[in-house]
């Protein structure tokens, strides 16, 4: 590869790397369907815990197990990021259980963040913001440390993360397009 190429497609690269504006819901890129389901420890083969999509795009639902088997497990739902930026989410959390230290909530900021209070009430709320970087892992988790009492669910509404900028990514086309045009005609002139 040519630097004249290597040097159009690292600028590209910058380009979907900028800090571009966001969605604001579970659509687009970020649609449910794009999203990876997943349950911990591998297979799970006993949890009935579940994501609920009926909500989407406005919002999601992850609901925790509980099957009496007094085994920790924990329902997943992640995603990579598009772009860089800012992600932002409320979150809503009930815990049927009697103690929030038995059911805990997380989000995923490359790795896990705790969401609830193992010392607060059996309901909980708020609202988080933060950077990522383009292709970032982020998502939401729900787990039980017991499977027993009754599970919690995790709601998040108000979804927001960052997407490139139509105009970014046309620029970038163009860019590429301009660059692979001056490839060739170089190449036309040295067989001249």
């Amino acid at each position: 590869m040519s630097k004249s190429i290597f040097r159009a497609a690292a600028a590209a690269a910058a380009l979907l790397g900028l800090s571009m504006p966001a969605l604001a819901d579970f659509s687009g890129y970020y649609a449910v369907g794009n999203w990876t389901q997943a349950c911990s420890p591998a297979g799970c083969a006993d949890d009935n815990g579940s994501v609920s999509l009926l909500g989407a795009p406005a919002s999601i639902e992850l609901v925790g197990s509980d099957t009496d088997s007094g085994e920790f497990s924990r329902r997943d739902f992640t995603i990579l990021t598009q772009a860089a930026g800012t992600v932002t989410f409320h979150w809503a959390y009930a815990s049927s259980d009697s103690d929030p230290l038995y059911d805990p909530a997380w989000y995923w900021n490359g790795g896990q963040v705790q969401l609830t209070s193992d010392s607060g009430s059996t309901t909980q709320s708020g609202d988080v913001s933060f950077a990522v970087s383009a292709g970032q892992l982020i998502g939401f988790s729900i787990g039980t440390n017991d499977n027993q009492f009754g599970n919690a669910t995790l709601t998040i509404s108000q979804f927001s993360a960052p997407v490139p900028e139509p105009g970014s990514v046309a620029m970038m086309m163009l860019g590429l397009a301009g660059v692979a045009g001056a490839v060739a005609r170089r190449r036309r002139q040295r067989r001249a």
